[in-house]
This record gives C-alpha cells, sequence and structure tokens, in this order.
C-alpha cells in the first residue's frame, strides 16, 4: 500500500490532446510546465504559441527562437529554418517556470503554424493562468 502511495506521489501529473495529426503533452512539476509537441501525421511543425501568465526562464528546442513575455502574455517559438522543424514522427519540447504566487493551472488554446503556412488552434492546453481574486481571498 505505501509503495502504490510513493508511485503515485511521484507521477507527474499531465494532459494530453491530439488534433488534426499534431499531439500535445502538457505536464506541471513543481513550478515548471512543460508542452512535449509531437508531430503524428501533420506538415513540419514551425511554431507553437500559448498564452501564459507569470512565468520565467522559457526553454525552447535547439534551433528555436522563442519570446519571453513578462509577466504575461503569449509564449512563442518559432524553427529558425526548415531544418529545425518537428517533422513527422518527431517531439520537441518546450517550457517555462512559473513564479510561486499569481497564477495557477488553468487551460486555454495553443497556436500551432505548420511548413505549409496553415496556423490551428488547439484547445484546452493546460497552461497558467492568472489566480482569481476569490482565490487569493481565501
Amino acid at each position: 500500500m505505501v509503495w502504490m502511495f510513493a508511485l503515485l506521489a511521484t507521477a507527474t501529473p499531465y494532459f494530453e490532446t491530439e488534433q488534426e495529426g499534431i499531439r500535445i503533452r502538457a505536464e506541471v512539476a513543481a513550478s515548471r510546465y512543460t508542452w512535449t509537441i509531437t508531430n503524428v501525421s501533420a506538415p513540419p511543425v514551425t511554431g507553437f504559441a500559448i498564452d501564459v501568465h507569470h512565468t520565467y526562464d522559457f526553454i525552447a528546442p535547439e534551433g528555436w527562437d522563442h519570446t519571453e513575455p513578462r509577466p504575461a502574455g503569449e509564449f512563442r517559438a518559432w524553427a529558425r529554418n526548415r531544418a529545425g522543424a518537428i517533422g513527422q514522427g518527431r517531439s520537441a519540447v518546450f517550457s517555462a517556470r512559473v513564479n510561486s504566487r499569481g497564477a495557477i493551472l488553468g487551460v486555454g488554446s495553443g497556436r500551432i503554424e505548420t511548413a505549409d503556412g496553415a496556423t490551428m488552434s488547439v484547445a484546452e492546453v493546460w497552461r497558467p493562468v492568472p489566480e482569481s481574486t476569490r482565490t487569493r481571498l481565501i
């Protein structure tokens, strides 16, 4: 029984969604949000964006550039060239650290851009959202 509790207590919570050949897995561990983008069957992925709140220490894969919104805004990353794009069957990891106050786990849409110029909105992706006034008063 104790072993199962330890296993459950150490598992990293995550949420995964797939849409139009793109899978996004969002994980939260301590104060780090991580988004793993997997190209299942879409054209090469050249961009990823998601609104964030009270975040810093942004990380994008090698070969990608990114914005650093302060204190809130859109975390946006893009491949410097087609060689850095996420091709079919490949994955890439993006992450940001959230400040210790002012943001909580929430959901929102992420945005994926592909090499053919298409932009896709992916609903219900885990992300840091503003803490409500009601939550702060408790």
